[in-house]
């Protein structure tokens, strides 16, 4: 056997302790890659998501591969808006700071369990985009929603403006629902009182060109449409300040007049308004020609008194649907308070709106909600019955909706003062 030079050994030993050095080391690049890669994921996913809610084009792999999950049937977006000047008592700067993080927390407690979805972070807002299945409508989603309102003026102090778009079947559309969910933002702000507002509540048979308006146009329209006269007024003085000061080409002036004809005549279908009286008005705007001594102030009278007439008429036709939706609302619930079962989700499926809209037009309108409404009616109908009858207390809470008779004597007394029996009594005494 040949003896082991030393030397030899040595440089071996060497080569093999280099060789481990080596992959040791690139192992550690590796894994040192890795952990930078999953900490910049969720950087990665909030650019996907909001380059897709913004109209851009998203390879479906990188979706993929960034661990954003879009197989779902149907998409809808809500955005969550908030602002701290509303809060109903003055937060500290670390309660300020630390805002956004509780609020995205209780939206993912009160929805993760119930829906699969993403949320996009914005400085004072929260996009929702909800991925939802043939079994899970729309209606469903605003009801889930409509629980975010109460906890977060409760644990939060914080009012909570909420508007959700039409939900689409491709992702290449996301942010047309985006877009409607902006302007259904816009109507629920004006409400000022903290509410989910679906634009299909809104605007009926709502529908978008295939071209984006001006932010000039489209900021009218939502004036317009909310019934605000002096952001109408503010988005006009911007636009005509903005055409004094650069000065539009023939073709652009007429381009401008054409869409937001186009947009204002939009409005006046979709409202059913009188076409005939208000569509004058638009061609009128129409017709002011286009001059080389641009005059800001002849194009704001103009656009106003179109605009603004629209508005009104807008404003208008909301509160008859509004009191019509109220009357049908009473009606409903005349018909059916004997009904145990009767709830706000079964009105407002058959009335054909989200359960947030009604109660807060229901509750403008009536200053009380639908339960005490219910309770109100059925209350009224008790006693009638044991004024006018020998029915035992039992059978009258049946008759009335109520299917234990010893709860509906404590609503009874809560409500009148009186238990059953006693009403009754007293009743017999003042007709003796």
């Amino acid at each position: 056997m040949k003896p082991i030079d030393a030397e030899e050994l040595s440089n071996v030993l060497r080569r093999i302790s280099h060789t481990l050095r080596r992959e040791t080391a690139e192992r550690l690049d590796i894994e040192r890659i890795r952990r930078s890669y999953e900490e910049s994921l969720p950087l990665l996913r909030q650019q996907l998501l909001s380059q897709l809610i913004s109209g851009g084009t998203v390879d479906r792999e990188l979706l993929t591969e960034a661990g954003l999950d879009f197989n779902a049937e149907r998409y809808g977006v809500a955005v969550i808006k908030f602002n701290v000047q509303d809060a109903t008592r003055e937060l500290s700067r670390d309660e300020t700071r630390l805002l956004p993080l509780s609020l995205q927390q209780l939206i993912t407690d009160n929805l993760e369990e119930q829906s699969d979805f993403h949320l996009i972070h914005f400085p004072d807002h929260i996009v929702l985009l909800m991925l939802m299945s043939k079994d899970e409508g729309m209606r469903d989603m605003l009801h889930m929603l409509s629980r975010l309102v109460t906890p977060s003026l409760k644990l939060l102090n914080l009012k909570l403006y909420i508007g959700v778009g039409k939900s689409r079947t491709r992702t290449e559309d996301v942010y047309l629902s985006y877009e409607e969910a902006l302007d259904a933002l816009e109507y629920s702000r004006s409400l000022d009182d903290g509410q989910v507002m679906y634009i299909g509540d809104i605007v009926p048979g709502r529908r978008r060109g295939n071209h984006r308006l001006s932010t000039f146009i489209n900021e009218i329209q939502k004036c317009v449409m909310t019934g605000n006269r002096e952001r109408l007024e503010k988005a006009v003085d911007a636009l005509t300040a903005d055409f004094a000061q650069h000065p539009p080409t023939r073709l652009q002036y007429d381009y401008f007049l054409f869409e937001l004809g186009a947009e204002l005549n939009r409005l006046i279908q979709i409202y059913e308004l009188d076409y005939d009286e208000d569509s004058n008005l638009v061609d009128a705007l129409l017709r002011k020609k286009y001059s080389r001594d641009f005059d800001a102030g002849v194009l704001k009278t103009a656009i106003m008194a179109c605009a603004d007439l629209i508005r009104k008429k807008i404003k208008t036709k909301r509160k008859d649907s509004t009191s019509q939706l109220v009357a049908d609302a009473q009606a409903f619930i005349s018909e059916h308070y004997a009904d145990p079962t009767l709830s706000l989700d079964q009105l407002c499926k058959a009335l054909n709106v989200s359960q947030s809209y009604f109660s807060s037009v229901f509750k403008k309108a009536m200053g009380s909600s639908f339960v005490s409404r219910l309770t109100e009616v059925r209350m009224q109908a008790a006693a009638a019955l044991l004024e006018a009858t020998d029915l035992k207390t039992y059978a009258i809470a049946e008759k009335v909706g109520y299917a234990d008779s010893n709860y509906f004597s404590y609503v009874f007394k809560k409500h009148v003062g009186l238990s059953p029996t006693v009403y009754r009594a007293e009743r017999l005494k003042d007709m003796e």
